[in-house]
């Protein structure tokens, strides 16, 4: 896949501290001068926006099939990239993405059980030249056992019971998110890293 310079993306599981991380991220760069955008996914674009509404409403959970919730995901990334992600590239800023198509990959590829080849045909025509040149994994969770995951999950879900929590407890007790992604990353052949969120802070301040 191709990658678009300026364009970074984080990858974690909910609660991994993604979203503070890009904004200690973001205070780095705009001091440095860089104009800098920031999105989430899905999301990030009205449309993006409502198709998120729909991914996380509770009342779809058991219903919506992973084919579906696979198409979906990607319609919102068509859009925000389209509104958002190129026009900001091609105007010179910096995009900084709470995870990107790596998640689609690792939930939908792997704990779904859809496989990294189709999400990766889709990928491909979803964001055509638009991928993140290197993506940041937070690794949170390096030393739990699988009952300190689930009971971390159970009480994720309990605080947000939408459907990405839910999504979370199929692929937690075989392999973290940082795992998966990095699978679908050797699949790909695309750059990644692994870092906790210590390490991602002290890289920026250098």
């Amino acid at each position: 896949m191709q990658t678009a310079k300026h364009f970074f993306s984080l990858e974690g599981i909910d609660g991994s501290g993604k979203s503070t991380q890009i904004d200690k991220l973001i205070e780095v760069l705009t001091s440095e001068g860089y104009s800098v955008v920031k999105l989430r996914e899905p999301g990030g674009a009205k449309i993006s926006e409502g198709i998120r509404e729909l991914l996380l409403d509770p009342a779809f959970k058991g219903i919506m099939g992973d084919k579906t919730e696979l198409l979906l995901y990607n319609a919102a990334r068509a859009q925000v990239i389209h509104e958002v992600i190129q026009p900001a590239l091609d105007a010179g800023k910096i995009v900084i993405a709470d995870r990107f198509a790596w998640s689609t990959f690792a939930y939908q590829g792997y704990a779904r059980g859809l496989g990294a080849e189709l999400v990766q045909r889709l990928t491909e025509i979803t964001c055509g030249g638009c991928f993140p040149e290197l993506t940041v994994v937070l690794d949170l969770l390096p030393d739990w056992d699988d009952g300190a995951v689930l009971a971390w999950l159970h009480r994720r879900q309990a605080a947000a019971p939408g459907r990405e929590a839910g999504m979370l407890l199929t692929g937690a007790l075989h392999s973290r998110l940082g795992q998966m992604v990095c699978k679908a990353a050797g699949f790909t052949n695309q750059p990644i890293a692994n870092l906790s969120a210590d390490d991602l802070h002290r890289i920026a301040a250098q």
